[in-house]
């Protein structure tokens, strides 16, 4: 079943990830493929749209040019280790630490073992990350009750923006991000965000929860 933006629903396949998660674990990877963070997250991008591909017959073309791993669910698949957890770039407006993105995650958390030849994996947890909750959990918590005092007369416009701005903690939010957290206050999010230095904003990802859907988890 899709939803109003013609997006299939990852929930409708979740016994087929599942699957997926257990060939996954049953392989041995090259070292070639599985060294670095980013092999590990580039192989399962490529197994999984080639899972989706010849089990469900989804094609997902052109993905890797819009930075869209499967177009038809809009995932962006996240890969983070259960020992040492990654960061990544994801957001393009620090608003969006408030708002969310504007595509889904599947997040696959994993432990590697070296073996004769390669590494296996051994998927510790797949979580689903829905766009509307792929926000910082306590920015967009704050940003709620901001608006909440915007809307009683506490803060003036002009102080919302500013405290919004403060809350995002790495520069200034678009007119855009601003007018739709002010109209519809977010969704309470599921990940961490922490800002790098002098840099971009970066997740790092929770490895702790699984989130199965909206209004399933929450980060701690």
């Amino acid at each position: 079943m899709g939803n109003d933006s013609g997006e299939l629903d990852l929930h409708d396949y979740l016994d087929s990830v599942e699957e997926f998660c257990t060939a996954i674990e049953s392989r041995t990877v090259s070292v070639d493929d599985s060294s670095t963070s980013t092999q590990i997250g580039t192989y399962f991008e490529t197994e999984l749209r080639d899972w989706f591909e010849e089990k469900h017959g989804l094609v997902s073309e052109g993905s890797v040019a819009e930075d869209i791993d499967l177009p038809a669910f809009n995932l962006d698949v996240k890969t983070t280790s259960n020992r040492q957890p990654q960061s990544s770039d994801t957001f393009e407006d620090p608003g969006e630490r408030i708002t969310g993105v504007d595509y889904n995650i599947p997040l696959f958390v994993y432990d590697k073992e070296s073996v004769g030849g390669g590494n296996r994996f051994d998927i510790e947890t797949c979580a689903y990350v829905p766009k509307e909750r792929a926000s910082d959990y306590r920015k967009s918590e704050d940003a709620v009750k901001l608006v909440a005092d915007y809307r009683e007369g506490g803060l003036s416009e002009s102080e919302l923006r500013e405290q919004l701005e403060d809350l995002t903690g790495v520069g200034a939010v678009s007119d855009e991000k601003f007018e739709e957290i002010k109209q519809d206050p977010p969704a309470k999010g599921a990940i961490i965000v922490t800002p790098c230095s002098g840099g971009p904003t970066t997740t790092r990802w929770s490895r702790k929860r699984s989130p199965r859907g909206p209004n399933a988890s929450t980060a701690q």
